[in-house]
Formats: structure tokens, sequence, C-alpha cells
């Protein structure tokens, strides 16, 4: 008897141990199974939760990154509130809900004639108080709940202030072309680096690297800024671009840029200059996979897609943005009403402008106000984030 007891405990060590492995091995998943009344189809990729939410006339998409250790049916209740014939709802996942230390929620969805939209892109619409004091009482988490915006703070420089967000960076070009404005609000990190009147249409980032022509006409070498550290320098380049080029946008830490008279596109690294092109093709990436495509289509302007981060895509339409989950483009979510320039994706922020001010989103933290300048405009040209 006494020997069976160390053996029952090394069973259940083992048991442990087999299951914890599972999990660290365990890939991707799809999943469908019903809660009250509502079809989920609950597809597990990229370390997100990708969730597709029906009844058959109403259709909801969600996308969290809480970390669930890979199990699957996340979902255990769907909170389901009408106005005004406004249907919306809020699932309530299992085991633990948003951690409120990390800001973590998410939001209502609500399907309007069609259409579906997010809570907060509903402001001025409809009040959905009612239906937030209910989430609450389920112990669900929404942002409003005891918000406070303390960490937007003015800074000196041409009334310019910042949301806090610890891994993204700022570049916006001035308007002159002579300086860089960089920012990151949480170290502190702010500086403007002189350019010399560099053209923006070839330039742009790789990587971390804010890479620009060293002067205006033929190109013959880079100058760069490291907007995480502020260092700054140059690429020479064995090759002699024009100044009839621009800049195709960034791929895998590199810009690409195409030479419209030499038909050629070449690739800027923070160390070298290197040729692209190869068979009369170079390549394009659109936002999901890259291929080397003709260069014809390249003479009248190809750029790379910056709305899409492979599973989420945004883009903007009758002043509105929509994000289209995994493909399915029968069913998009409305993000944001208002005018909308310049839609830039980067991990799990997505920023636009409308002139003066930049907009955050994310699945995390909905359309906050990010970045506004007296001093410098932000059109879709002008600025570039990073996220670290």
């Amino acid at each position: 008897m006494k020997k069976s007891i160390p053996l029952v405990i090394i069973f259940l060590i083992l048991l442990l141990l087999l299951e914890l492995g599972y999990t660290l091995i365990k890939q991707d998943h799809e999943e469908k199974y019903v809660v009250d009344n509502y079809n989920v189809t609950e597809l597990y990729k990229n370390d997100s939760y990708y969730l597709s939410i029906d009844n058959g006339t109403e259709y909801y998409k969600y996308q969290t990154n809480i970390n669930f250790n890979k199990t699957t049916n996340i979902v255990e209740k769907i909170l389901t509130y009408n106005v005004n014939n406004i249907k919306c709802i809020y699932p309530i996942y299992k085991e633990n809900s948003f951690i409120r230390d990390e800001n973590k929620y998410n939001d209502i969805e609500c399907f309007y004639n069609g259409t579906t939209y997010t809570g907060d892109s509903l402001n001025g619409m409809v009040n959905l108080n009612a239906f937030r004091n209910t989430i609450k009482e389920n112990n669900g988490n929404y942002k409003t709940w005891d918000y406070k915006n303390d960490n937007i703070k003015y800074l000196n420089e041409g009334n310019v202030y910042l949301l806090d967000l610890p891994n993204v960076f700022l570049t916006v070009t001035s308007n002159d072309n002579t300086h860089l404005y960089v920012s990151n609000k949480t170290i502190g990190y702010t500086e403007d680096f002189p350019i010399n009147n560099a053209n923006i249409n070839d330039s742009g980032l790789a990587g971390s690297y804010y890479v620009y022509p060293n002067a205006r006409g033929q190109i013959t070498s880079f100058g760069y800024v490291d907007i995480t550290t502020g260092d700054v320098g140059e690429i020479t380049s064995p090759y002699k671009i024009s100044s009839n080029s621009y800049a195709n946008g960034s791929y895998k830490n590199e810009l690409y840029i195409y030479d419209k008279d030499a038909s050629k596109q070449y690739k800027v690294s923070k160390v070298r200059v290197s040729e692209s092109s190869k068979d009369n093709k170079s390549l394009y990436f659109d936002g999901e996979k890259s291929e080397f495509v003709d260069n014809s289509r390249f003479s009248n302007g190809l750029y790379f897609v910056t709305n899409n981060d492979g599973m989420l895509k945004y883009y903007a339409r009758n002043n509105s943005i929509y994000k289209v989950y995994n493909g399915d483009e029968a069913h998009p979510v409305i993000i944001y009403r208002g005018p909308v320039k310049g839609i830039k994706a980067n991990k799990n922020y997505i920023m636009f402008s409308n002139d003066k001010n930049v907009y955050v989103y994310s699945d995390t933290s909905g359309v906050e106000l990010y970045y506004q300048s007296v001093k410098y405009s932000v059109n879709e040209n002008r600025y570039q984030i990073y996220v670290r």
C-alpha cells in the first residue's frame, strides 16, 4: 500500500507534464458550438482567438489575445440588449473575464439595418449605459468604467500630445520636409532630426530605422534615424537611383523603392542597399503575403498594403472605418465613424489620420486620440508608426 502511493503521485505528475506539453505544442484550432442560441465559430491562430457569432440574421465578430492556454469553447455566455431596433451583444468568457489592471475589454457590438457596429462607434446614436451596467453585473469588463484619460499630456513641441502606448513610436515629417519628429511617450523621448529636405516619396521605415535620400535628385546614399534610440547615420548605395522613383512600402524590416527610369526595385535595410528586382519582376506585399509581379504594374504607382495584418483587414468607405475578420467581406464591422485618411496597421495597433490628428484603435482599447499637433500635418504620407 505504501509503495502504491508514490506510484500514484508519479502517475499524476506524468499526466500533468503530458497536459503541459500538449498545451505548449498545440497548434491552431477551429471549433463550432452554440451558446445562448447563437452559433459560435472559434478560430485560434497566431496566439489570438477570432470569434464569429451569429443567429442566422445578426452577425458579430470578436478578437482577443487573452491567454486561455489554447483551450477551446472560450465563450461561456452571451448577453443581449435591444433598443430602438438596434440589437447588441456582449460575450462573457469562461474561467476568467478580462483583467482590468491590463485594461483589456470587449466592446459591445450591435447589429442595425444589416450592418455590425462596435458600441463605441455608435456614440451619439444610441445610449448603451443600461447594457453596460448589465455587463458589469455579470463580471464583464468595459473600458469606460472608472476610465480616466490621465495618460494624455501636452508636450512642448508644437502643442503635441500623445497617448501613452509603451511600444509605439511615431514619426512625422515637417511640412517643409526638413525635419523628422519622433516620439515615444513612455520613455519621454521626443526629438526633431534634420533630414536634408528629403523627398518623402522615397522615404519610410526599414524596421526601426527611418531612411531618407540624403539629397534631392539622383540618390546615391540614404540617411537614417533609429527612432528607438536616436542614433543617426548614412547608408551608401552602390546604385544610382533616379529622382523618378518612389517608395513601395516596408516589408520584413526593409524599405522597397521602385525606380521608374531603370524599371528596377531596390531594398534598403539598416546596413545596405541592394537590388530586389529579378527577371523583370519586383516584390509586392498585399498585407498578408508577398510575391514577385511584373514590373509594368509599378509604372503608375504600386504600394504595399498597410491596412492588413493578415487575419484582419481595415478599409475606409463613406466616412467610416470597416474591419474585416478572416476574409469575411460579407460581414464587416464598423469601428469608427468620421473623416479618415491613411489607415496603417502594425501588429495589434491600427492608426488613421484626419490631417491634424492621429487616432489609434485596438481590440483592447477601442478608438482613442493618439497624436495632435498645430505644427505638423499628419496626412497619410507624413506619419509612420513602429511597434517594438
